[in-house]
């Protein structure tokens, strides 16, 4: 090979190795964002597992507040 093809090659290897790189930081953010997407699915389920919990703990105590036979009407 003659000099200027040496140098056409390396500039083109030195290329594909910022755009390797590049490519891996956003496969490396593409998984954290998974990640992210994950634990905030997991902590609305929790959230609206516990809403109905509450939910349902409110109901059983207005029903026993109401059908009380000491509560004032």
């Amino acid at each position: 090979m003659n000099e200027q093809t040496e140098i056409k090659q390396e500039l083109l290897t030195r290329r594909l190795l910022r755009i390797a790189y590049r490519l891996d930081r956003l496969e490396n953010t593409l998984v954290k964002m998974q990640l992210l997407q994950r634990n905030t699915q997991l902590l609305i389920e929790r959230l609206l597992k516990d809403k109905r919990a509450v939910r349902k703990e409110l109901q059983v105590l207005t029903e026993l507040i109401l059908n009380d036979p000491k509560s004032e009407k």
